[in-house]
């Protein structure tokens, strides 16, 4: 039966372009190559475009909600409840970002791979490496500080420095967008 489901998915891979051949049933070496724009891989240019310009907006949204409304409301949290609920936000935050910072990393390295647009590509990498910097040198340390207690002068500076990501971020998934239309036209 496993021979039968393997020689099924192997006939299923083999039998239309894409990005993994294997030249017999036991072989399971995927041999990946550099996909032209326009082709039918499974992983082509079109794919990772979208999958930029999506992560781009959510990374969009995300920060603008930071920035207006999440940071600000800071002040507004009780200084007797404020660590737990900050240890509740940071951690919970953290499990949204985290992997899409990541898949950031992941969606800009395809776009570099698959011959995005060199000027495109140049903006977003400096506004990516402008979160990375500013959310790993300023937002982080601050965070730390504040898991100790409210202090309403690092959640202002918290908001004041948060301005980075918020323009980084803006610019990234306008570049993004507008690459992605500009290659669909």
């Amino acid at each position: 039966m496993f021979e039968a489901i393997l020689a099924w998915i192997t006939l299923k891979l083999t039998a239309s372009p894409g990005c993994f051949k294997f030249p017999a049933l036991n072989t399971w070496e995927p041999i990946l190559h550099r996909a032209h724009p326009l082709s039918g891989d499974l992983f082509n240019y079109k794919m990772i475009d979208t999958i930029n310009t999506a992560i781009s907006w959510g990374l969009f949204v995300l920060i603008w909600l930071v920035q207006i409304i999440i940071y600000p409301g800071f002040h507004r949290i009780p200084t007797a409840e404020f660590v737990e609920y900050h240890r509740w936000y940071a951690y919970r935050i953290s499990i949204i970002v985290l992997p899409l910072m990541l898949c950031e990393i992941v969606a800009l390295l395809g776009w570099w791979w698959y011959g995005a647009d060199r000027t495109a590509a140049y903006v977003a990498t400096l506004a990516v490496s402008s979160v990375w910097l500013s959310t790993f040198g300023l937002q982080v340390p601050i965070h730390k500080r504040l898991q100790y207690g409210k202090d309403d002068a690092l959640i202002r500076r918290l908001v004041a420095t948060n301005w980075i990501r918020t323009t980084a971020w803006s610019l990234k998934a306008l570049v993004v967008t507008t690459a992605c239309i500009l290659n669909r036209a």
